[in-house]
């Protein structure tokens, strides 16, 4: 009472869970591209309990390539988007329990210069979402996930790559992505109640920093 520090805050893992206002974690949009160096943990994109879209762009020079999107995460949980044997991939780890969704790539896919593959999640539940994954446009069937409520992962994210101990068994690392002009695209909705909190206050941090610039 003395030094006004109470009450004092016992909250543990609800910390852990919570993004922290005004970090740059806040943000809904990343966009990454191929060279970039291994994202750490708490800098990747936060997918955990919410909607969320990945979307690749690529150039189609000589067919479909293959290889790693992108990945986070390694072989006790985290996801990766793939291309092989013509088809584009989601793989998403939960403790070590690998739910896959899997669309092909039709012909008249790759008639144009470049294509787009989007894994998307629909948050249907707490901690549950639905998975499926679009190329040029075409969805297929989705799967549900079931998602944790800290951070998936201590090996983070890797862009055209996976260094990891892989999250899925469907290749082995590094499984490069041959392909050219590689962008990857993250949206992230905010259909979680601490993000709402957490931008609110970020808001709000953000606006007396302002006035005491003045």
């Amino acid at each position: 009472e003395k030094y006004n520090v109470l009450p004092l805050d016992d909250r543990t893992i609800e910390l852990y869970t919570t993004r922290r206002p005004g970090s740059e974690v806040t943000r809904n949009t990343f966009t990454f591209r191929p060279g970039t160096a291994r994202i750490d943990r708490f800098a990747m994109p936060d997918l955990r309990n919410r909607s969320w879209s990945i979307t690749a762009r690529f150039a189609l020079d000589d067919g479909l390539p293959e290889g790693v999107i992108v990945a986070g995460g390694a072989r006790t949980s985290g996801y990766s988007l793939y291309l092989r044997d013509g088809a584009a991939h989601f793989a998403f780890n939960y403790l070590g329990d690998v739910t896959t969704v899997t669309t092909p790539v039709e012909a008249k896919a790759l008639d144009g210069p470049t294509l787009e593959v989007v894994a998307r999640c629909a948050k249907t539940a707490e901690f549950e979402g639905e998975v499926t994954v679009e190329v040029a446009g075409r969805g297929g069937e989705g799967r549900q996930i079931r998602m944790l409520p800290w951070r998936q992962t201590l090996f983070g994210l890797h862009i055209a790559c996976d260094l990891g101990s892989t999250v899925t068994d469907a290749y082995s690392p590094p499984f490069h992505f041959t392909g050219r002009g590689l962008v990857v695209d993250y949206r992230l909705q905010d259909d979680r109640d601490d993000l709402r909190g957490a931008t609110e206050a970020a808001a709000e941090a953000e606006a007396r920093i302002s006035l005491a610039e003045q």
